[in-house]
């Protein structure tokens, strides 16, 4: 790299460098001449742009919407637009990017090893379910909170630190003020889809919040939601109606169908621009009305229903999409079918199937993934309309994986939603409610 920086290119060319040692960084960035552009890669990943020239800047790709950091695909990208940002100190604004970015990817996995811990706690110690039920529910919605404005700029490691203080705190005083489970649960799932239904509607996705976070260093996007929220979303609404079923029994199909319905509008190109969750709340809504609808004819009529409806709302999502300046992903790809290129769409859906494959064979999440489906369906105290909702939950959240390039995490919290107050409202018939009660107290 050294040999060609001094003696492989002309003094007015540009330079493009690939694969760039971290030790020989500093080097490069210290080395002054009238360059045009140059472009660092830190191994294969983490590919820091900017320019320096008579101005000095970073670029910014209007497709990902990624500033500073992006990759090769964005500059040779025939869709994408590249502009220039002037910055005064492009090194040192990029090293701030690094970092900041840095710090939340290692918060998401602290948070993410810290739910395993509990959630295995979880299943070992049957006389303090409650307690760690309450942990694993109340992590998410905190770091919903955490996304707020006025912790953007609190170190992500932090964020984690007191997500994780906050939920045993708030955990133990639920019990110690003996609060009812089911309605803590409710509660805490209501709050969370609030909160979602906020950041979906003022265009704020929890970039700054340790599972909102999307890597910028190896994703190809930065905007819209990221595929964690498919489960958090989903669950959300399924466990909301799924403990109401527990506490008063009536058919809630009407309300989870319209909130999926929401949901699908949060995942579009206007909005979160997930074609995955679109599909994936869409599918909620079919099974949901297959497995909860008792009439034949109904079920069958608003299925048809549902389809044509979800056919309009992707017909007016597109039509939006190519309409714009640059489109999402979701028009990218339809426009890549319309224009007959089908050499691009296929390696679009050959990229996402590899991706899909990779990640499941990744651990722990999908150690976990198959240990919930084991206890899920293995569980026996479940009397028929719960089964129902069983097989809904094992349903979607297996689907949710093969739709999504990274959909496990969400498939665990789908599952999360039902198998841990199962465990709990079983445990509070077993009479281990009051035991645990009395360990808090």
């Amino acid at each position: 790299m050294r040999d060609y920086i001094t003696v492989g290119y002309k003094l007015n060319n540009p330079i493009i460098l690939v694969n760039v040692e971290k030790n020989e960084l500093e080097y490069l960035l210290s080395f002054k001449n009238n360059r045009k552009l140059i472009i660092t890669s830190i191994s294969n990943r983490i590919n820091p742009l900017y320019i320096e020239n008579n101005k000095s800047g970073i670029l910014y790709s209007k497709t990902t919407k990624k500033l500073g950091f992006i990759k090769y695909e964005d500059i040779f990208s025939q869709s994408n637009y590249i502009y220039f940002k002037e910055i005064n100190n492009p090194h040192l604004f990029i090293k701030k990017i690094f970092n900041k970015n840095f710090y939340l990817l290692y918060s998401r996995y602290f948070l993410i090893g810290y739910l395993v811990i509990i959630f295995f706690s979880f299943i070992i110690f049957k006389s303090k379910r409650i307690f760690f039920s309450y942990i694993i529910f109340l992590c998410p919605n905190l770091s919903c909170f955490f996304g707020l404005s006025p912790f953007i700029n609190l170190n992500g490691i932090i964020k984690s630190f007191f997500i994780i203080i906050i939920s045993l705190i708030l955990s133990k005083l639920f019990l110690l003020y003996n609060l009812n489970p089911k309605k803590v649960f409710l509660y805490i799932n209501i709050i969370t889809l609030l909160f979602l239904f906020y950041f979906t509607f003022s265009n704020k996705f929890l970039y700054q919040s340790p599972i909102g976070f999307n890597n910028i260093f190896k994703g190809n996007r930065f905007y819209g939601w990221n595929n964690d929220f498919i489960g958090i979303f989903i669950g959300n609404i399924l466990g909301i109606f799924y403990v109401l079923n527990n506490m008063k029994t009536r058919n809630f199909l009407i309300f989870i169908d319209a909130l999926l319905i929401i949901c699908i509008i949060c995942f579009s190109p206007k909005y979160g621009a997930n074609v995955g969750g679109m599909i994936s709340c869409f599918f909620s809504i079919i099974m949901c009305t297959f497995i909860f609808e008792t009439s034949v004819i109904k079920k069958y009529l608003y299925i048809i229903l549902f389809l044509i409806g979800f056919l309009f709302l992707q017909n007016y999502f597109i039509s939006w999409d190519l309409n714009q300046n640059v489109s999402t992903h979701w028009g990218i790809w339809i426009n890549s079918i319309l224009n007959e290129n089908f050499a691009f769409s296929f390696k679009i859906m050959y990229n996402k199937i590899k991706c899909i494959f990779f990640l499941f064979l990744i651990p722990p999440l999908n150690i976990i993934l198959l240990f919930q489906l084991f206890l899920t369906v293995k569980f026996k105290f479940l009397d028929y309309f719960n089964k129902k909702w069983r097989n809904l939950f094992v349903v979607i959240s297996l689907v949710v994986i093969f739709i999504n390039d990274s959909g496990i995490f969400s498939s665990n919290f789908i599952l999360f939603h039902f198998l841990i107050p199962s465990y709990v409202f079983y445990n509070k018939r077993k009479g281990l409610y009051n035991e645990e009660k009395k360990i808090f107290s």
